[in-house]
This record gives structure tokens, C-alpha cells and sequence, in this order.
């Protein structure tokens, strides 16, 4: 099933014009999560003595994005359900340049830059974050992200990040979130902030 997923995700990549490498197993980068942590953005800034947990864009945002409702509180609450039921928490980050929206997933989403997502408001996503508890970060720094990394390797993730955009697709998976959407997320949020000549993707 893993390989499958390793294959399906480099042909949807290669197909949108990227670079990709199949990276050999195994690798030391890979940390076991550490239940209890925060799931965090796939954000290259996030800090590397942070307890090793998984990463997808938005954190929290993202997950709650690709679940069924018919409004974005039953999305959050679902998402937030299944993190929790995971053994993890809630996670969110801003910046200190652009506040809440120095995130690039969740200022896109708000943007109405992904067609498919029904609109949310800065608004709607504080109370949403302040209703669940989120653990929130400051992040510090302008994006430096020369590449991005799906990790498929089940309760891993990488660190140090070392300038790397990661998501562990694997965790979302887990979670029930089917591989399609999450591919299509995924490029759609990567392609914000990489330009074309930093589009390498390694696949774990």
C-alpha cells in the first residue's frame, strides 16, 4: 500500500511539472513522533528542538480542511477529533511579520486560493482556534524552503528540517484522509511558496 502511495504521489507530481527522487529508507532524519505533541505546519521555520511530530500545511487547518461538514465548525471539530484520538494535539502557527496570516497555507485558504475549499475568515479561524485549544506558534523569519518532503514511513518525521518543506503524508492517511486530496493540497500550498526552479520533491 505504501509503495502504491510512493508511486501514485510521483506520477501526480511529475505530472505537474516537478523533480522527484525516491529516497532510500531508513534514513537517520527520521525521528519517531513523540505522542502528545502538536501536529505542525509543514513550514520549514518551525523550530528543530521541537519534539518530532507530524507536519502537514496548516497543521491543524489542514486536517480539518479535508473533512466532511457542512460548515467549518464540523470540519474543525472532526479534524480536532481525530488528532486527539491519534494521540496528538491541535497545532497552528503565525509569524511575526504577518501575524495569523504568516501562515501560507491558511492566508491562501482565506485568499480563496484553493477553488475547492468553501471560504474561511481570519475571524472564523481564531474563534475555531480559541474554541479548541490550538497550540499556537510565533514562527521568526522569511521562507528559505529550497525543496519538499512527503515522508510515507509510518510514525516517523523528519528533523532537523534543514530548509525543507515536510508533510508526513503517512499521519494523514492514518487518519482516514484519502491520498488524492491530500496530493492535490499538498502541490497546490507547495507551489505557493516555492518558484519553479525549486520544485524537487523527495519522497520517504
Amino acid at each position: 500500500m505504501i509503495e502504491q502511495a510512493r508511486e501514485q504521489t510521483t506520477d501526480y507530481f511529475e505530472s505537474r511539472g516537478w523533480s522527484v527522487i525516491r529516497m532510500p529508507t531508513g534514513s537517520p532524519d527520521l525521528k519517531n513522533v513523540v505522542p502528545g505533541s502538536p501536529v505542525l505546519c509543514s513550514d520549514e521555520r518551525n523550530p528543530d528542538d521541537s519534539s518530532p511530530a507530524p507536519s502537514f500545511f496548516g497543521g491543524a487547518d489542514g486536517i480539518a480542511a479535508q473533512m466532511p461538514g457542512d460548515t467549518h465548525q464540523e470540519r474543525y471539530d472532526l479534524g480536532v477529533d481525530k488528532i486527539l484520538g491519534s494521540g496528538f494535539l491541535p497545532g497552528s502557527h503565525g509569524d511575526k511579520h504577518h501575524g495569523d496570516l504568516g501562515c501560507a497555507f491558511r492566508r491562501a485558504w482565506i485568499e480563496g486560493k484553493f477553488l475547492w475549499l468553501p471560504a474561511l475568515s481570519e475571524l472564523e479561524h481564531k474563534i475555531i482556534r480559541g474554541i479548541h485549544n490550538f497550540t499556537h506558534l510565533i514562527l521568526e523569519g522569511e521562507h528559505t524552503a529550497n525543496d519538499f518532503i512527503i515522508n510515507f514511513e509510518h510514525g516517523s518525521a523528519l528533523l532537523p528540517r534543514r530548509n525543507h518543506l515536510v508533510a508526513e503524508l503517512w499521519y494523514l492517511l492514518s487518519l482516514g484522509i484519502k491520498l488524492e486530496p491530500a496530493l492535490e493540497l499538498s502541490a497546490a500550498t507547495a507551489e505557493i511558496l516555492l518558484p519553479e526552479d525549486r520544485r524537487k520533491l523527495l519522497i520517504y
